[in-house]
């Protein structure tokens, strides 16, 4: 195990936040409409809130902070 700073358990959390993406994002494409930051943090959103997984909220918290970043 890695220092949380920057070691291997900081590379597994970001592997697990860009798998929780990149599921939210083909959820949202298999719909057929153009896909917008805005629909991804509505839908990591509502998972977040859906969930009763700690974990799972936690990393839909973290990617909402990554796109809101982004956004502005």
């Amino acid at each position: 195990m890695h220092t949380p700073s920057g070691g291997r358990v900081k590379d597994d959390k970001d592997k697990e936040i860009r798998a929780l993406v990149g599921a939210v994002v083909s959820d949202l494409i298999k719909a057929g409409e153009p896909v917008h930051f805005h629909d991804i943090t509505d839908a990591l959103f509502r998972l977040s809130e859906e969930t009763r997984d700690g974990r799972l909220k936690a990393l839909c918290q973290e990617a909402i902070s990554f796109f809101t970043r982004k956004m502005h």
